[in-house]
């Protein structure tokens, strides 16, 4: 096997640390970070799963990290993941070195 080329990488949910962020008049959202240079062997790309109930309020736009994410969006019925309404993927790209 060659060793230069990339290794497929396989996470699973109930194997990442559950995250949260709570703020009553902002919004709400829990998600869980499946891919980052943190906890793999990737750069400049994180991607994840976020939870969002339905109702809660949209959170403000403006919120950007180095690295380009991808998020698979849940938004659920009553608190409750089993029951998806809607699965968006969200591509928030922002590369600070291209733009230098």
């Amino acid at each position: 096997m060659d060793e230069h080329k990339p290794k497929p990488i396989f996470r699973h949910v109930e194997d990442c640390e559950t995250q949260e962020w709570n703020h009553p008049q902002r919004s709400y959202v829990k998600w869980w970070e499946l891919i980052n240079g943190d906890i793999t062997s990737t750069t400049g790309i994180m991607m994840g799963i976020a939870d969002v109930p339905v109702g809660a309020p949209s959170p403000k736009r403006g919120h950007t990290h180095d690295a380009e994410e991808v998020y698979v969006l849940l938004l659920t019925l009553f608190k409750n993941p089993f029951v998806i309404l809607f699965m968006q993927v969200l591509l928030l790209k922002r590369n600070r070195k291209s733009s230098r």
